[in-house]
């Protein structure tokens, strides 16, 4: 299968998300969207990581905007639901860290609710999946 360098969103800039970062510069990718609730934490991470990322201030824009593909989540399990789900909502290719949701019901609700778009939707171990 050939590689396609594509356009990748991280969502949240904390530890995780500064791993999973370093992965997709080594993977060369063409362009990193940074976006955290915490505007200071994806500017510093951007500054960190020794490449231009965009650190974006609107989760909504970044999610609407159509060519915005690929979004990885590096967020707490307690926020994953709601942007999810917003991210699901739009048609968006997901790969969530572990441990992804709070508990088995908020995925069987997703399930649920999107059982035409779960297939989007992946979970991961950077361990593993690097």
């Amino acid at each position: 299968m050939k590689y396609h360098k594509k356009k990748i969103v991280l969502i949240g800039a904390g530890y995780w998300g500064t791993n999973i970062a370093k992965n997709l510069i080594k993977l060369n990718i063409e362009k990193l969207i940074i976006y955290d609730s915490n505007l200071k934490n994806a500017a510093l991470l951007n500054k960190r990581l020794g490449f231009k990322a965009e650190v974006q201030k609107n989760f909504k824009e970044i999610i609407e905007d159509k060519e915005n593909e690929y979004i990885i989540f590096a967020t707490p399990p307690s926020q994953n639901y709601k942007l999810v789900e917003f991210a699901i909502k739009n048609n968006k290719k997901i790969f969530i860290e572990k441990p992804g949701f709070k508990n088995i019901e908020e995925l069987k609700l997703i399930k649920k609710k999107y059982p035409n778009k779960i297939k989007n939707v992946t979970f991961g171990y950077i361990y593993i999946f690097n």
